[in-house]
């Protein structure tokens, strides 16, 4: 979660985060490089992604992952990056500013602004999250936690639940690390549950 600022790399719509470094997102490789492979075309979607994000994330461009807080940049990257290889996502924002008090609770005193990024891949029927940066959410990166989640609802609930005490809203000084319910906390960063509400989706 960061809070949000004015940033000319993303269009003024958009919510971007406050306090950030210029974004480290240099041009997305080419088209030829992120093609799926015969093998991985005769692969179901959810494999296609998997196989997808791997290579790409091998061949170099630049920054794909962060644990302090570069979402908006970064989905926006990998959104493009899929795209190219012929993988349809869809960007989310989730801001519990927006809101009712519970959100701005779970969020932590310093709720208001706060935005996460990620995309959405859409599969028989199921919602799978990719977050590449969901390594901000643990104290440290997280033990065991991937530079890149891809998963359902339950999945990150899993994770989250696995990691718990390492589990953190606030990037520079959480007081309630390690005490957040990790159910609730997937639904709020993801804005699932009672707090889909909060979820904002970027048009193309």
């Amino acid at each position: 979660m960061k809070p949000i600022h004015s940033n000319p790399s993303i269009p003024p719509a958009v919510p971007t985060p406050l306090g950030q470094k210029p974004a480290l997102t240099p041009p997305t490789p080419k088209r030829d490089q992120l093609v799926l492979s015969r093998e991985a075309r005769n692969d179901d979607p959810l494999a296609q992604l998997r196989k997808t994000v791997e290579r790409i994330s091998r061949s170099g461009g630049g920054m794909w992952t962060a644990n302090d807080g570069y979402c908006m940049d970064l989905s926006a990257k990998w959104q493009t990056a899929l795209q190219l290889a012929g993988i349809e996502t869809r960007m989310v924002v989730v801001d519990p500013a927006g809101g009712p008090a519970v959100a701005h609770t779970l969020a932590g005193r310093e709720a208001h602004g706060k935005t996460h990024a990620f995309l959405i891949f859409q599969y028989k029927g199921q919602e799978y999250i990719l977050d590449p940066t969901v390594q901000q959410f643990f104290k440290g990166g997280g033990r065991n936690v991937p530079p890149i989640f891809i998963g359902t609802r339950d999945e990150a609930a899993a994770l989250f639940t696995r990691e718990q005490e390492l589990l953190q809203i606030e990037i520079d000084a959480d007081v309630n690390t390690g005490r957040h319910d990790p159910l609730a906390f997937t639904n709020l960063v993801y804005g699932l549950g009672q707090f889909r509400k909060l979820r904002i989706e970027l048009a193309d």
